[in-house]
């Protein structure tokens, strides 16, 4: 297990200074997906959010030797190192696992104070049009620096209280150099599928056009359109595990 210092007192009072304390937690559900549960912890006047994990396939353990919540973990840490805004780290703990990745494992992060980008995304004014300004910028340098987020929903972009977004949800971030298209394709066609409907078709190629830095579209944003149209379809049609 490991732990920010500042969070220590917290932790103990908590019960959560332990491997078996984090995976004993009962309080507020935000999300449970499968194995995957994550709750939220008011402390003080903010939150803390648990993620826990309980099990993984014999194919996720063979692939690596870094539980889901470990791997969040480093990733939060590479991310803000490389100047981006994600959650803070407050603890982290695995187990459980002779051979592979621990089957085990928990994350806690600080709360972000704001809000989800889909609120600023619904409104059809300027707020919306700077969320995608925004947005654009973002996902163009996180891609430039080699990161990929493989999860880049709208529900995982929020918007803090300044107007700076911020990334969650990273434990399936990855990085090359630079990183193959169909990820950045991937990427894009999440959040092309998950926009509301009020962000129009002639919004989505401001944005496009924003992230590949062109004034107007061409052959090769034509390319880029019909690449993120055809991932989107598919990643429509798949049909959720888990609510």
């Amino acid at each position: 297990m490991l732990a920010a210092a500042d969070a220590v007192d917290g932790l103990r009072a908590l019960g959560l200074d332990s491997l078996e304390g984090a995976l004993a937690y009962t309080g507020t559900v935000a999300r449970a997906a499968g194995k995957r549960c994550t709750y939220r912890i008011p402390v003080g006047g903010s939150a803390w959010y648990l993620k826990i994990y309980r099990g993984l396939s014999l194919g996720e353990r063979l692939r690596g030797r870094r539980s889901p919540a470990r791997r969040e973990w480093d990733n939060i840490e590479t991310l803000d190192r490389a100047g981006f805004e994600v959650p803070a780290r407050v603890a982290v703990g695995e187990g459980g696992a002779a051979v592979g990745a621990p089957v085990r494992s928990f994350l806690l992060t600080r709360a972000v104070d704001g809000d989800p980008l889909h609120q600023f995304l619904r409104r059809r004014d300027a707020a919306q049009g700077q969320a995608l300004h925004a947005l654009a910028g973002l996902v163009r340098r996180f891609h430039d620096s080699g990161f990929f987020h493989r999860d880049l929903y709208c529900g995982h972009v929020l918007r803090g209280l300044d107007g700076r977004l911020w990334l969650i949800d990273l434990a399936r971030v990855g990085r090359g150099a630079p990183p193959r298209r169909r990820w950045l394709v991937k990427d894009l066609a999440a959040l092309e599928s998950s926009a509301p409907s009020a962000v129009s078709r002639s919004a989505r190629l401001r944005f496009l056009l924003r992230y590949l830095g062109k004034a107007r579209g061409d052959a090769e944003a034509r390319r880029w359109v019909r690449a993120i149209l055809a991932k989107s379809r598919r990643i429509r049609r798949h049909v959720p595990r888990y609510g």
